[in-house]
């Protein structure tokens, strides 16, 4: 008897320690000119693992759509983008800081020939801030750094905005 109830003392703390983190550890949103270059991108970020006290790991996955122009500004291409980034968290609850490193691999859909290729890959950096409320509400602002490997290299910000549980 005595092992049992030590048994279930031992899986409750180990239970409220892993899931015991008091901030929603899944999102779905829009971001708009983060780690895809894409004016549009739908997203969906998860938590990976606790690191060091406040500090966590997420991993996010998105599809993004981006117009490819010439010198002329006339649309070139097209791309299909799919970033795959890393953010390194501090924060609590609702606040978090985060570091960022991903990489976008871009499927370009040519509409006239030019200089465009026909897949683009591109790592990013970025540092930020991610609030979430109670209810769901998630907002995050970042500077992006991107590193493409056929273009310059580009500054943007993201700015994201969804839901989060």
């Amino acid at each position: 008897m005595k092992s049992k109830i030590f048994l279930t003392i031992f899986m409750v703390m180990i239970l409220s320690n892993t899931f015991g983190q008091k901030f929603s550890k899944n999102s779905v949103y829009y971001d708009a000119y983060g780690h895809t270059r894409a004016p549009l991108s739908l997203n969906y970020e998860m938590y990976v693992c606790q690191i060091y006290k406040d500090f966590h790991l997420n991993g996010r996955i998105g599809i993004g759509h981006y117009k490819y122009s010439n010198s002329e500004d006339a649309v070139v291409g097209s791309a299909i983008i799919f970033p795959v980034v890393a953010l390194l968290e501090y924060g609590k609850k609702n606040h978090f800081v985060n570091l960022g490193a991903g990489y976008s691999a871009s499927f370009i859909k040519k509409k006239i020939d030019g200089d465009v290729p026909r897949f683009d890959g591109a790592y990013s950096l970025s540092v930020g801030y991610k609030y979430m409320d109670d209810a769901g509400l998630f907002l995050q602002l970042y500077p992006v750094i991107i590193f493409p490997q056929f273009s310059s290299n580009e500054i943007s910000a993201g700015i994201s905005l969804g839901f989060s549980w």
